[in-house]
């Protein structure tokens, strides 16, 4: 493949692009690429769960949103978007493969029209619910750099001609007093060596002493940069395909429960041996093993899934 047939796609910023975050660009991009299209009609049916989901939220957020200069109308076009975006994506009235999971689950062939439209409109206020949620962390940190300005930082060593000089100076003009910036590869290297000799300093290749600074504005928080990570997000910020996938994991787990709830006591330990045969080589399932073979030691075999 030609290299210059491939365009990088460019990392979205809270500077320049605020609108393509807020307005989750990668649903549109998705919709696009499908060739589907967004049905203007849905605004008009589903205007009340919009409206009303959209309002219970700007009433807990306010504060943030007249910062970043939003009012009420301005948040119901964004949960409309949202909406378009769950019925182009994710609805069971507009994917047939949805629906077929759907029915899959359910154990059936078909479903009422009325019943989609009931599962339809639960799983969209879930999918709006999340959005939001999401929206407001964007919207916080958006408000966060509207108030307190930049984040100050850099990465210095000194030369031969440096003098003494605090870090405020050394942020506004470094060359000013004789320093010079050092690379991210080249910090990264001066760490390894640092790390290597058990020296807690750091210097580059001609001795100098080298100097992260950060000076955080104020308004910001470390949780700032860390709620948006993938990791920290919590149910409420999953993608729907992770959120869909907790549920069904969770619909699946209480249906297990139910089932062994209502086995005899011989049903019971043939499944505890089923399970201590399959997994006898598991080092994960260690625990889980040496449970299962004192259960069927016992008397009463109790099982409790959790």
């Amino acid at each position: 493949m030609d290299k210059t047939s491939v365009t990088k796609k460019k990392r979205l910023n809270f500077k320049d692009d605020f609108e393509m975050l807020y307005l989750r660009h990668e649903y549109i991009e998705r919709v696009r690429e499908l060739g589907k299209e967004f049905d203007s009609t849905m605004v008009k049916r589903y205007a009340g769960i919009v409206h009303t989901t959209a309002r219970v939220m700007f009433a807990k957020l306010k504060p943030i949103f007249y910062k970043v200069g939003f009012d009420e109308e301005d948040f119901v076009s964004i949960t409309n978007m949202y909406m378009l975006s769950y019925m182009a994506l994710y609805s069971i009235q507009t994917n047939p493969k949805e629906l077929q999971h759907v029915l899959e689950k359910k154990g059936v062939g078909s479903l009422e029209e009325s019943e989609i439209l009931r599962i339809d409109r639960n799983n969209l206020i879930n999918f709006l619910r999340q959005r939001l949620y999401h929206c407001s962390l964007l919207f916080s940190r958006k408000a966060r750099s509207i108030t307190a300005g930049e984040d100050r930082r850099g990465i210095f060593a000194a030369t031969k001609d440096s003098v003494g000089v605090c870090q405020e100076l050394l942020l506004e003009d470094h060359q000013k007093y004789g320093y010079r910036k050092v690379t991210s590869k080249e910090f990264k290297k001066a760490k390894e060596i640092s790390k290597a000799s058990g020296d807690s300093d750091l210097f580059d290749k001609d001795g100098f002493r080298i100097q992260k600074i950060v000076h955080p504005n104020p308004g910001i928080s470390e949780y700032d940069y860390v709620t948006l990570l993938e990791q920290n997000k919590g149910s409420y910020y999953q993608n729907p395909e992770a959120t869909k996938q907790a549920k069904e994991e969770e619909v699946a787990l209480e249906a297990f429960q139910i089932k062994v709830g209502n086995m005899d006591e011989e049903a019971k330990k043939k499944l505890l041996r089923n399970f201590i045969r399959k997994n006898k080589d598991n080092k994960s399932l260690r625990k889980e093993l040496r449970l299962a073979k004192k259960m069927l030691s016992s008397k009463n075999t109790k099982i409790v899934v959790v």
